[in-house]
């Protein structure tokens, strides 16, 4: 390009003569021409304010500003226009997260795990755990949502990898941060857990999906609210806050503190989680600090399976879609009950209406388990033969 192209070119984005979108498109030009080296160092130093300037002017006043903060931090960190700067890079990535930017937080966090040259930041374990901390501090919370998920012990995406092995104590110090935010907070982890549990890795997720009524609520959610980074829902946020509360509530189990595991899944129960009332169901059944209880267990165990069969559990997706087996084993719990009277009064017919409620499960469920369904039919079986045997209908 000639000297009158390029001047008229920064003229045009400083005065921005066009849309805003046509102005940055016309600075990620200029960018590419400096970083190339296709311009000279007055042409870079011109293009740095001017990036420096846009990333200064209030949030509302300029659309794409997280585009130019990222311009801002590669000219910081290649030296473009502006001496190599690894302190300023890194304090641009702060105002990102502070302005809660998640790209920015996981930049700062993996610059710990892995190191980070332009950074000037060497692999630090612990100060990668306590960024996770001080990141979800500034309405970032993703990163401290997959360090608490392993330090649970579960796998989670390579992308979200943060090389920690299980660490219980851990595990509830991340659990316990989380759910004192607020659900807004909380509002990304719901979108990104999403696209975790549909195997999807971008934005509209929810295409080849359609067939399922439940998730066509959930698109409709997030299309209803035009919003790309997370669901404005207290419907759903409470989805991801209860999956919290109650793996903080297994871990509780797991190290058996039992009362702080009761009063968590308590409170998980009272924002309509039928996971939690599952697990307290195990609590009364296994007589987990306190006296066992199998009418109790029994009776919780059936509000779940009973909302998940014949109601609309729309309220709680990790029941649904992450605790598949456990509910299946519940409904087999539920008919075994009936057909021995632990819990609640005997009846074969209520046994095999709910041993009969399997594959309506897998198809609620999209979930099969071939060892569930065995165990029903025989009962069924069984259960036909006894009711014929006393002359019953069957």
């Amino acid at each position: 390009m000639t000297n009158k192209a390029l001047n008229q070119l920064l003229s045009t984005i400083t005065e921005n003569r066009g849309n805003e979108y046509y102005i940055l498109k016309l600075t990620e030009l200029a960018f590419n021409l400096s970083k190339n080296n296709m311009v000279d160092s007055e042409f870079k130093e011109q293009l740095f304010h001017i990036v420096e300037n846009k990333v200064n002017l209030e949030s509302k006043k300029l659309y794409f500003k997280w585009d130019y903060f990222k311009l801002l931090l590669q000219m910081y960190k290649k030296g473009i226009g502006v001496k190599k700067n690894p302190q300023a890079a890194f304090d641009c990535l702060i105002k990102m997260v502070k302005a809660g930017n998640n790209t920015a937080a996981k930049e700062i966090v993996f610059a710990y795990k892995d190191g980070n040259e332009e950074l000037n930041i060497k692999p630090d374990k612990e100060e990668m755990i306590s960024w996770c901390f001080k990141v979800a501090e500034y309405s970032c919370p993703l990163n401290l949502y997959f360090l608490a998920l392993q330090a649970v012990g579960k796998k989670i995406p390579l992308f979200y990898d943060l090389g920690i092995t299980k660490s219980l104590p851990l595990a509830i110090k991340c659990l316990e941060t989380l759910t004192k935010y607020d659900c807004e907070r909380l509002d990304l982890i719901i979108t990104t857990d999403f696209e975790i549990l549909l195997g999807e890795q971008t934005i509209p997720f929810l295409e080849e999906f359609s067939e399922s009524a439940l998730l066509r609520d959930v698109e409709k959610e997030l299309w209803n609210n035009n919003r790309y980074t997370g669901i404005n829902s207290k419907y759903y946020s409470n989805y991801i806050y209860n999956k919290l509360l109650n793996l903080l509530g297994k871990v509780y189990i797991e190290i058996k503190d039992y009362q702080n595991a009761i009063n968590t899944f308590k409170k998980a129960m009272s924002h309509n989680s039928l996971t939690a009332t599952l697990n307290m169901s195990n609590v009364y059944h296994n007589g987990l600090g306190l006296i066992k209880n199998e009418e109790q267990a029994f009776s919780l165990k059936k509000r779940v399976i009973d909302s998940v069969i014949y109601g609309v559990p729309k309220l709680d997706w990790d029941l649904l879609y992450n605790e598949e087996k456990n509910l299946l084993e519940a409904i087999i719990s539920v008919a075994e009950a009936y057909s021995y009277g632990i819990g609640v009064q005997k009846s074969l017919s209520e046994a095999l209406k709910y041993y009969s409620q399997i594959k309506s499960a897998f198809w609620i469920l999209n979930f099969y388990d071939a060892l569930q369904e065995e165990i029903a039919n025989r009962a069924i079986d069984d259960i036909n033969e006894i009711l014929k045997s006393e002359g019953k209908t069957v």
